[in-house]
């Protein structure tokens, strides 16, 4: 599933939050999408649960987007907390594995 078909609009990276739940020794992914470039813009705020191969690359340097976010359900692999595959697919700048996915939006 692409993100885009339901979260079309959300392209801009407002805050990407990479942490670490030492007690579950799990490392966590907030990503909040943004509609338009200014401060008070609609926005999304995805939660990836137990990230692995966490991949980022070309961002900084100005306003960065994510214009094809894709998230592919890879249950079917039954690998080991890995249920979802996150990809930018235009520029491939992030890439991971994640067991768990939420995603809510703000307005």
């Amino acid at each position: 599933m692409f993100i885009n078909s339901e979260y079309h609009q959300y392209k801009i990276i407002s805050k990407m939050e990479f942490n670490i739940d030492f007690e579950a020794k799990i490392y966590n992914l907030k990503l909040v999408l943004a509609k338009d470039d200014i401060e008070s813009s609609d926005t999304i705020r995805m939660d990836f649960g137990c990230v692995s191969n966490f991949s980022v690359k070309e961002l900084g340097g100005g306003i960065n987007q994510l214009l094809y976010l894709q998230i592919k359900d890879i249950r079917d692999r039954q690998w080991d907390r890995v249920n979802y595959e996150v990809s930018e697919f235009e520029r491939e700048s992030v890439y991971f594995f994640c067991q768990d996915v939420k995603i809510t939006r703000f307005s």
